[in-house]
């Protein structure tokens, strides 16, 4: 019975040693205004607000600016 739970143990203390990769690769350069368009409101909101956050990043701005739509 200990030889399992060790086993066990090993095959999980393994698994989780294992790096994760991310399931999809986005090159945020190649989207274009069309497909921005094409993409549904939630996806558009995340794209503007990634973009905004690499901006500020870039110009080293910590300051949140809160956007209103007209």
């Amino acid at each position: 019975m200990t030889r399992i739970i060790y086993l066990v143990s090993a095959i999980l203390i393994g698994a989780a040693a294992m790096p994760a990769s991310a399931q999809i690769n986005l090159d945020m350069n190649k989207i274009t205004c069309g497909d921005w368009l094409g993409y549904d409101p939630t996806s558009q909101e995340f794209v503007r607000f990634w973009l905004s956050g690499y901006y500020n990043a870039a110009q080293n701005s910590t300051a949140m600016k809160q956007r209103t739509r007209k």
